[in-house]
């Protein structure tokens, strides 16, 4: 066994020359991007793991979102991430760095890996899983694609869960009704024993 340590293929970060601050990480997803691949990447690297909790979306849905920071002293700019096919793409109206991700991006980035309500929303895996409990409640947990049945999002420091389509019943609340319902009984004639008259003793 050789002493050589093998690391692992990094995804190649391309800055677009056109738009100062977009970058495209090819071959990339959140699901598969490490921290270290950021690392590798950016200028001064993330700030450490503490402050991330500032970070807060200004929107976000499945596989795009734009973040900022809340700083009382120093500006913070708008990081945009977006994950289509193979590829993440960012922006920041910091005007990027050009010779890798900004500070920001890289940032940012980082907190999606690391926070799961931030996550969820560009990892399919976690979402699924998270989807599940909800999706148990109304019977449809071999649903291949639970997007298409619920919808997250984001409120406050966690995310919500709710139907998109409103004619949806919990398997609790349909059984019940079902049992309320009125109950077709069989005809009396059928369910009576006949009845013989005695021959009558002369």
């Amino acid at each position: 066994m050789s002493g050589r340590l093998t690391l692992k293929s990094t995804p190649i970060f391309a800055p677009d020359m056109e738009f100062p601050g977009h970058y495209i990480l090819p071959a990339a997803s959140i699901a598969n991007l490490s921290p270290y691949d950021l690392l590798r990447f950016t200028r001064n690297g993330a700030s450490e793991s503490g402050t991330l909790s500032a970070i807060y979306p200004l929107s976000l849905e499945i596989d795009a979102g734009t973040f900022t920071k809340q700083l009382d002293t120093v500006w913070f700019p708008d990081v945009t991430v977006r994950q289509a096919g193979n590829s993440i793409e960012t922006t920041c109206t910091c005007g990027g760095n050009p010779t890798g991700l900004c500070e920001h991006q890289a940032e940012v980035i980082y907190a999606i890996l690391q926070r799961k309500p931030f996550r969820t929303f560009f990892d399919a895996a976690l979402r699924r899983n998270t989807l599940l409990k909800t999706a148990r409640e109304f019977g449809l947990e071999e649903e291949p694609d639970l997007d298409g049945f619920f919808r997250i999002t984001h409120k406050g420091q966690d995310i919500h869960i709710e139907r998109i389509h409103k004619a949806l019943i919990p398997v609790d609340e349909r059984t019940l009704g079902e049992e309320l319902l009125p109950q077709e009984h069989p005809p009396l004639q059928s369910i009576a024993r006949p009845w013989k008259a005695r021959p009558s003793s002369s």
